[in-house]
């Protein structure tokens, strides 16, 4: 590592020698030399990281491999069914776009649309379990619980639900248009123009007008369908109506990833197998089981719905599938987590 504050000395030892002490403005000549030296400094950090980055980069390899190797089932369980649930929706949404049904098409755009968001964030939550960081799966799982709490709510909920869901998306816009304007400045970004924002807002008032006050709340959209509350509607109040509340501490924990409160401070997944207190930057072998699952389960609740819209034998027969292939998984890991694989090989 290059030693800044020994190179800047010499400058200024330097500098010294030609100046008298006392008429120096030391502020000013510290502002002067790190700005000369600084394009120096990150030349040299840049070729030290050069040369040290391909063993690192073969070493991420090797973990890898020796990670796959350890979880191997489990993985390739995972890896089945999030293939297998994408590729039911891709045929349920063939099947519903070349028999459409206007009874259902907001329930059909929200659910679709879901859908596929779950099924990326399962294939983002696959490469982080395979590249070795438990805890950012277990962050991402939050969203694709998220996903299929939102989907089986607009499903038990019909047209009116999924209706208000989509439209929401204006209120939310405009939200953030307004927070991008605010702070287009110190983004360095041409802040948004009035017609702009006065082209969306028209939009928004007349949703609240046709809709109420509280359309314009966080899920503003669900106020119909859930029974009156003295607060603001939270997303653990939707995951109540759906039954799908008992994942919360889960679900808890799973924020502990993302925010930045001190319990998230040590990653709970990763160092789960560490007997030792351990600061950990990179990635880790351990704790691969219970993300995994999760995403399984969470996957599946979000799949369901596509099929329950379609009142076919083949929904039914995929449903009964999809519960089989997430206890796979389950167990898969269950048989990795015991694995010894030889790390020094």
């Amino acid at each position: 590592m290059v030693m800044f504050h020994d190179s800047i000395m010499n400058v200024w030892l330097e500098h010294f020698k030609s100046s008298e002490i006392d008429s120096v403005d030391f502020n000013s000549l510290l502002t002067d030399t790190v700005s000369a030296m600084t394009p120096g400094f990150l030349r040299s950090l840049f070729k030290e990281w050069k040369e040290v980055a391909p063993t690192k980069r073969e070493e991420s390899k090797k973990f890898y491999k020796l990670n796959c190797a350890r979880w191997e089932k489990g993985f390739e369980a995972l890896e089945f069914h999030i293939e297998l649930c994408c590729s039911v929706g891709e045929d349920f949404i063939s099947f519903i776009k070349e028999s459409p049904d206007d009874n259902k098409k907001f329930r059909y755009e929200a659910i679709i649309c879901n859908h596929a968001k779950a099924c990326l964030i399962s294939r983002e939550i696959y490469c982080l379990l395979t590249n070795g960081y438990p805890d950012g799966a277990e962050a991402r799982w939050r969203a694709l619980h998220e996903v299929a709490v939102i989907s089986r709510f607009i499903l038990e909920h019909g047209e009116d639900c999924a209706e208000r869901y989509l439209l929401h998306r204006t209120v939310e816009h405009l939200k953030i248009m307004e927070q991008f304007r605010e702070h287009a400045k110190m983004l360095n970004q041409t802040p948004l123009s009035d017609e702009e924002l006065v082209n969306l807002k028209p939009e928004v008032d007349i949703l609240i007008k046709k809709y109420g006050k509280t359309f314009k709340k966080p899920y503003g959209w669900a106020y119909s369908a859930l029974p009156p509350t003295k607060g603001s509607i939270q997303f653990k109040d939707i995951e109540k109506c759906v039954l799908l509340n008992h994942w919360r501490p889960y679900f808890t924990q799973a924020c502990n990833h993302i925010h930045a409160g001190s319990l998230g401070l040590t990653p709970s997944r990763a160092l789960s197998e560490s007997q030792t207190p351990t600061l950990l930057a990179g990635q880790s072998n351990s704790g691969m089981g219970q993300p995994g699952h999760m995403t399984a389960i969470s996957l599946m609740h979000a799949t369901f719905p596509i099929l329950q819209l379609v009142p076919l034998i083949d929904s039914n027969i995929y449903m009964k599938i999809l519960m089989e292939t997430t206890n796979n998984v389950a167990e898969a890991f269950i048989a990795g987590k015991t694995k010894y694989v030889d790390w020094n090989s």
